[in-house]
């Protein structure tokens, strides 16, 4: 548990027609409640991540609606080109599960993450 931030989620998995793709989202309940996630191939630029997260109906939260403050919206930017650079570089990879990310102010911290091999 951490108190603050905001909980997102950031995926991957390899899609037989597609390849390699990156989900991104608001996380922990929200995501089942609200559906609120864009889908990206897994070697998007800084700058198209960027502007997808900003896609997003939840993205008002991470600019620091009702109050709060901005979330680091780079630190997960860089997580999520991460992770895409982690199942493109290792094949065994098939699924890559962050629920939740909180997005803090200056970083983010990984709660629960699942990587399915084989």
């Amino acid at each position: 548990m951490i108190g603050g931030g905001l909980e997102m989620i950031v995926g991957a998995r390899r899609d037989p027609s597609w390849g390699p793709v990156i989900m991104v989202g608001l996380g922990g309940v929200w995501v089942e409640a609200f559906n609120d996630v864009r889908l990206m191939p897994a070697d998007l630029s800084r700058p198209r991540v960027v502007a997808e997260l900003a896609r997003l109906k939840g993205a008002a939260l991470l600019r620091g609606a009702r109050g709060r403050q901005a979330a680091d919206v780079e630190a997960l930017a860089d997580t999520v080109m991460r992770i895409g650079a982690a199942i493109r570089a290792r094949p065994e990879i098939s699924e890559i599960d962050i629920n939740p990310l909180v997005v803090l102010p200056a970083g983010v911290v990984a709660l629960d993450v699942l990587i399915v091999t084989g």
